[in-house]
């Protein structure tokens, strides 16, 4: 994500950072139920303070590769807002048939 980030960023003029970390150690997501994944990324998330120091005061956008329940969103978002960063929204460049029959489309 991280490469098609920066592809990205080259036509827009945006700035790619890398902001967060996984500090400890999660079970892989894939055979979890929604509540399992909210419950395994709890305080899984440290924000990388050298990059954050480096945002200024751009709008932040979370990417992320694949959206299925939205734990991993929701615990980036925590992560930062617990450091005062407040992203404004997220992009995935995918999502799973299990997020979209959640949403009732």
């Amino acid at each position: 994500m991280l490469d098609l980030c920066n592809q990205v960023a080259v036509k827009s003029g945006d700035r790619v950072l890398p902001i967060l970390e996984v500090s400890r150690d999660v079970q892989d997501q894939s055979k979890l139920s929604e509540k399992q994944r909210s419950q395994n990324l709890v305080g899984a998330f440290n924000c990388l303070q050298k990059n954050l120091n480096l945002i200024g005061e751009p709008p932040i956008i979370l990417v992320d590769d694949l959206l299925t329940t939205g734990a991993t969103l929701r615990e980036a978002y925590r992560a930062l807002r617990q450091r005062g960063v407040i992203p404004i929204g997220a992009i995935t460049a995918a999502h799973t048939a299990l997020f979209w029959g959640r949403q009732g489309a």
